[in-house]
């Protein structure tokens, strides 16, 4: 339970799939509560509701006694590859060290759809507007790619989407798409979407090809129907934000892309993001053919890891939305563990990791209620996976996959 903590610690506990609820003013009722309360020794207000669940029964958890204030700007939820800052991932393990010195136990959400443990995302820009090899690059990528074509195609230049829509469309985003303000720019764009969704077509994303293209705020675009951008070159490997101050406003992802690495570095590359729990973001143009050949074979090497959850740029920004909106709540029982869930339980199976020291079990959560029995964990130990999945990445997994590393390399 957090009682009036700061937004960025709210955010980075959501973000790393910790089941967390703001404590409610009113009583606590035995069915919407937590065992901990986590509050801020220096806020009045926050001691004062800390103070009211003890008298409840809950332990508190002084967060000063976690985190340096200094170090709570860089505490918002801060994911793969995002930069050299390591104040998230010690936060969250100072709270699971604390947690168990209390009694308790930490479980987290997993960051991808039961039983996969890392993920991988292709990206295909349409350099040109002669789509006329659309299907042959499509039926290559058995449909898990996400395609970016020009937003000025019209007429006989859509037939060949028409003909083979893909599974995710996004645009590209050239200097000469945006106009001289951002109101005329998302004109301009409502005309185009108008043209491709008379066609059957429905642009999700945008590939940002220029760093400092005025471009309208994320709040317009969801306005729009875009969901994600893709922003190439070193940065973070994606971001949930929330435009709106309302939890039930749409989410916006920001992911940061990588181009391929050398033809050798495939299998070594793929294996460390596939044993970290990293996910990886690539794209490739079609005007390098060699490039995209290598593309391919990326993707039958990438099939020999098994746990790796193989979606498009839209898909992984849709099971985001949902992993953010999931709420869970865990009992420990004298034989197991009692978790509820509520969220939406469509297509995806859920997924939660238990951990135990630095071992993890991972349980596919198939339904709103389920009882885990001790006997039916089995723990692995985490060699290069850390307790907050890909959100709090630890140093030495940051050091080898980070662009510095290798010039090659940008996740």
């Amino acid at each position: 339970m957090l009682a009036s903590v700061p937004r960025q610690v709210v955010d980075l506990l959501r973000a790393a799939g910790v089941p967390v609820e703001t404590l409610p003013r009113v009583t606590l009722l035995a069915s919407g509560s937590g065992r901990f309360v986590l509050f801020d020794s220096l806020s009045s207000a926050s001691v004062s509701a800390a103070r009211g669940a003890a008298r409840q029964g809950l332990s508190p958890i002084n967060l000063r006694e976690l985190s340096d204030p200094s170090d709570w700007p860089e505490l918002a939820a801060v994911p793969a590859g995002s930069g050299p800052s390591d104040a998230p991932r010690q936060f969250l393990e100072r709270l699971k060290i604390e947690l168990e010195r209390l009694g308790g136990v930490w479980i987290r959400l997993a960051d991808y759809p039961f039983p996969y443990q890392s993920a991988m995302s292709l990206a295909i820009e349409h350099v040109s507007d002669d789509l006329s090899d659309f299907a042959t690059i499509a039926e290559g990528l058995s449909g898990k790619a996400t395609h970016f074509v020009s937003s000025r195609l019209r007429g006989a230049a859509l037939l060949p989407l028409i003909q083979n829509p893909p599974v995710d469309l996004g645009w590209q985003t050239l200097r000469e798409d945006c106009e001289s303000s951002r109101r005329g720019t998302l004109s301009h764009w409502r005309t185009r979407l108008e043209r491709f969704r008379a066609a059957q077509l429905d642009p999700r994303g945008l590939l940002i090809t220029q760093s400092d293209l005025a471009l309208p705020a994320n709040r317009a675009l969801l306005t729009l129907g875009f969901r994600y951008a893709c922003h190439p070159g070193p940065g973070t490997a994606c971001q949930l934000e929330q435009p709106g101050r309302s939890a039930a406003t749409p989410t916006w992802m920001r992911f940061g892309t990588a181009p391929l690495p050398a033809r050798e570095a495939f299998v070594d590359w793929i294996g460390e993001h596939y044993q970290s729990g990293y996910p990886l973001f690539l794209t490739a143009a079609t005007d390098r053919l060699q490039l995209l050949q290598k593309l391919l074979t990326l993707v039958g090497n990438a099939s020999r890891c098994s746990l790796m959850w193989q979606t498009s740029l839209g898909e992984f920004t849709r099971w985001w939305q949902l992993r953010r909106q999931m709420r869970i709540q865990v009992w420990r029982r004298d034989a197991g563990y009692e978790i509820h869930a509520d969220g939406d339980f469509g297509n995806m199976l859920w997924s939660v990791e238990i951990w135990r020291g630095n071992h993890v079990a991972a349980v596919p959560l198939p339904t709103p209620e389920l009882h885990v029995p001790d006997n039916g964990l089995v723990y692995l130990r985490a060699l290069k996976k850390t307790l907050a999945g890909c959100t709090a990445p630890n140093d030495t997994v940051l050091e080898l996959l980070s662009p510095e590393a290798n010039p090659h390399l940008a996740v």
